[in-house]
């Protein structure tokens, strides 16, 4: 559950300067490398591609959110919550 937790703030963290800057949203690429970070001495990660792994970041987020069907932005891309 710690990596749960810390993968979860690291989502949260992501979207914080994102939303402050007027980027509502954040690069799938940046988010995934940077989640990457938090288990990085872990197997873990390396089992999940990109997109899954940004989206249980933002499941896990208090603040992140994923576009829905119809929404603008590209699959995988994460933003603050309305």
């Amino acid at each position: 559950m710690p990596t749960a937790k810390a993968l979860g703030r690291r989502a949260d963290e992501l979207v914080g300067p994102a939303g402050y800057a007027a980027e509502p949203v954040v690069a799938p690429a940046r988010a995934a490398a940077a989640l990457r970070e938090t288990f990085r001495h872990g197997a873990h990660s390396a089992a999940l591609p990109d997109e899954r792994l940004v989206r249980l970041a933002a499941g896990l987020s208090q603040t992140a959110a994923l576009p829905g069907p119809g929404r603008s932005g590209s699959s995988g891309r994460a933003g603050k919550q309305p």
